[in-house]
């Protein structure tokens, strides 16, 4: 009988050893809960801490911002009323305008050069026909005379040899505008549209800045007009014509990232390995201004 309660004694102890382990484990678990709550609390203060200080640096830039918008939008509407001020004022002055010779010259050479240039002694009346002549213009209604004449005056600039300036025209940028430009270029005869595309760039004064000898599928690419290019690559143009640097129209496309246009030329079989005069393949400038999904086209 002894033997069966030291028995019982024996297995009491082993499961009283067993919940102890148990109750061990328990409280080891519960302490690493413990510490990792206190690291989530530390890393929760930490970023709480950090988005007030951002709000504290934030808050006041945007009102520095704000202000600044606030006193920019208040020049601009005090710059216009100014503007609109003086311009009632030359009205008022330019009702005792007496039209001259000079007058008459200087109105008729802007009608047919879109600029002229006033010259002569302190006194003799330069500022008051140039209102004269800034009135007179600001009262005509733009129609699609004058659009005419001036897609007429760039067709004829491109053809004597100022292909740059007039792709670079700042009114290309407007889509309407080209389409407008294209469309007068549609009609022209095949012959002469052909001859148009594959104009070289003959301005003098460009040569100064490097892009001498230019095209105008390489000016077309570097402003990003895909419109123009598909109309020159209509137009016998070959595509690896280069300026005297050698710069090609893939080089000029690549330099601004314009990816459809890189696309377009490969599909002509634009030379992919052609340098310019100091070793730089198109798809080096691509990489080196960051547009690295050329290399995909």
């Amino acid at each position: 009988m002894y033997l069966r309660q030291l028995e019982i004694l024996i297995e009491r102890e082993t499961i009283m050893q067993s919940n102890i382990s148990a109750v061990s484990n328990s409280v080891d678990e519960l302490r690493q809960q413990s510490n990792t709550n206190r690291l989530d609390i530390s890393d929760l203060n930490t970023k709480v801490t950090s988005l007030q200080t951002e709000q504290e640096e934030t808050i006041p830039k945007n009102k520095e911002i704000a202000l600044k918008n606030e006193y920019l939008l208040q020049f601009v509407k005090t710059d216009k009323y100014q503007i609109n001020k003086d311009i009632e004022e030359w009205k008022i002055k330019d009702n005792k305008f007496v039209p001259t010779r000079a007058s008459a010259h200087a109105s008729d050479q802007l009608n047919k050069t879109s600029f002229v240039i006033l010259t002569g002694s302190p006194g003799m009346g330069k500022t008051f026909l140039a209102r004269h002549i800034a009135l007179d213009v600001k009262s005509e209604e733009f129609t699609d005379e004058h659009l005419e004449w001036y897609l007429d005056r760039l067709m004829n600039d491109w053809s004597e040899g100022k292909v740059t300036v007039v792709i670079t025209n700042p009114n290309m940028n407007d889509e309407l505008f080209r389409n407008q430009f294209l469309s007068k270029l549609h009609k022209l005869e095949k012959n002469q549209q052909v001859k148009l595309a594959n104009t070289q760039d003959t301005f003098e004064i460009k040569k100064k800045c490097g892009t001498s000898g230019s095209y105008p599928i390489i000016s077309a690419c570097f402003e990003g007009y895909i419109d123009i290019v598909r109309w020159l690559l209509d137009n016998a143009v070959d595509v690896n014509q280069c300026r005297d640097d050698g710069n090609t129209s893939l080089f000029m496309a690549c330099y601004n990232g314009h990816k459809d246009i890189v696309s377009l030329l490969l599909k002509k079989n634009h030379s992919v390995n052609m340098c310019n005069e100091k070793g730089v393949t198109p798809l080096f400038i691509a990489c080196e201004r960051g547009y690295t999904e050329i290399g995909e086209a």
